[in-house]
C-alpha cells in the first residue's frame, strides 16, 4: 500500500523504519515490472516482425500468435508503466486522473482476457486441424481466422464492460498498488469474470491439448507397427515439437494467472495480506513478457527470425525464401493412417 494510505490509516507520521519497510515491499515489484516492460516490449515487437517477415511462420494459426503478441505488447508497454507509477507515487498520483485510472483498469483486463482467448484459439485451431481435419479448411481460412482474432477483442471488451455496470467498478487498488477492475465490488461479478474469462478458456484449452496429444499417441503407436515409415515418423516428431511449443504458452499462462484467479475468488472479505495481492498481480503481468521467451526456447524458426531481426536481415530473408510452407496435409495423413 502507498505511503499516504499508511499515514491516513494509522493516523501517525511515518518513521524511517516505515519508509524502509514500504520500500522493501515495492522495490522487488518495481524491478520485476521494469524487466517485464523491457522484455515484453521488445520481445513482442520481435514476435510480430518475425511472423510478418518469415514465410515459414506466416501460417494461419500464427494469426492468433500475432494477436496475442499485440495484447501482451499493450500490457508491457502501457499498463505496466502506470503500475510503476502507482507503486511509487501511490493513489495520490491518480487523484485528479480518475478517467485515466479507469481506462487503465479497463484496458488491462481486456488485454489480459484477450491473451488467454488467443491461447485458447490456438489450441482449438490445432485440435480441429489434427483431430477433425476435414473441417479445418472451412473453419480456419486466413480471412475467417482474422475475423475470429478481431472477434476475440470484441468479446473481451464486451466481457469487461460489465465492470461499468452498478455491480462493477474500476479504480486504484491499495493492495495491488495499481489501477485495476474492482474485485471487491460484487462477488457475483468477480465469479462471472473469473469463470467466463479465465476458467472456461482454461478448460477448453486443456481439453483440446489432451485430445491432441492422445491423437499423437495413437499415431505413434500405428507408426511403431510399421518401422519402415521413417519419413512419416520424422514429420510426426516435428509436429509434436510444434504442439509442445504451443502447449508451453498455455502452461506459462496458467502458472502466472491461476494464482491471481484463485486469490480474487478466495479473498471475498478483502482480508488477505497486501503482499499476496500485489505479487499475484505482478506475476500475472509478467506473463506478457514470457511468450517470446517460450518461442525462442522451443522453436528454431523463431530463434532464426529473432536473430535476423537483430541483424536487420528481414528483407533478405523475405527475398531468399521461396517455398517454406508447413506441410499440414502430410501431418494430417500421418495422424490418420
Amino acid at each position: 500500500m502507498d505511503l499516504l494510505y499508511w499515514m491516513k490509516t494509522n493516523n501517525t507520521w511515518l518513521t524511517p523504519d516505515d519508509i524502509f519497510a514500504h520500500s522493501a515491499k515495492i522495490v522487488p515489484v518495481i524491478v520485476i515490472t521494469i524487466v517485464s516492460i523491457v522484455l515484453g516490449t521488445f520481445g513482442n515487437i520481435f514476435t510480430i516482425l518475425a511472423i510478418i517477415f518469415t514465410k515459414k511462420l506466416r501460417t494461419t494459426e500464427n494469426i492468433f500468435l500475432v494477436n496475442l503478441a499485440f495484447a501482451d505488447l499493450f500490457v508491457s508497454s502501457f499498463v505496466n508503466i502506470f503500475s510503476i507509477a502507482g507503486a511509487i507515487a501511490g493513489e495520490v498520483y491518480f487523484k485528479d486522473k480518475r478517467a485515466l485510472c479507469e481506462f487503465i483498469g479497463f484496458f488491462c483486463l481486456v488485454c489480459c482476457l484477450v491473451s488467454l482467448f488467443n491461447i485458447t484459439a490456438v489450441a482449438f485451431n490445432r485440435f480441429i486441424f489434427i483431430c477433425h481435419h476435414s473441417f479445418y479448411r472451412s473453419i480456419f481460412t486466413p480471412m475467417k481466422s482474422l475475423i475470429i482474432a478481431i472477434g476475440l477483442w470484441v468479446f473481451g471488451i464486451m466481457l469487461e464492460t460489465v465492470n461499468f455496470m452498478p455491480w462493477g467498478n474500476h479504480g486504484y487498488d491499495k493492495k495491488t498498488l495499481t489501477c485495476i477492475w474492482d474485485r471487491t465490488a460484487s462477488l457475483g461479478n468477480t465469479i462471472f469474470i473469473t469463470i467466463l474469462g479465465i476458467s472456461l478458456p482454461v478448460v477448453i484449452t486443456t481439453v483440446s491439448y489432451i485430445m491432441i496429444f492422445y491423437h499423437f499417441y495413437q499415431a505413434k503407436e500405428r507408426l511403431n507397427k510399421n518401422r519402415n515409415e521413417s519419413e512419416k515418423k520424422n514429420t510426426l516428431q516435428e509436429s509434436k515439437k510444434l504442439m509442445t511449443t504451443l502447449f508451453s504458452l498455455f502452461v506459462v499462462f496458467a502458472v502466472c494467472w491461476m494464482p491471481y484467479a484463485f486469490i480474487a475468488l478466495s479473498d471475498i472479505h478483502d482480508t488477505f495480506n497486501p503482499l499476496v495481492h500485489i505479487y499475484s498481480v505482478t506475476i500475472a503481468h509478467v506473463n506478457s513478457c514470457l511468450n517470446p521467451v517460450v518461442y525462442v526456447t522451443n522453436n528454431e524458426h523463431f530463434r532464426k527470425a529473432f536473430k535476423r531481426i537483430l541483424l536487420f536481415q528481414c528483407r533478405d530473408e523475405q527475398r531468399k525464401v521461396a517455398n517454406c510452407s508447413i506441410q499440414e496435409t502430410q501431418v494430417y495423413s500421418i495422424t490418420k493412417n
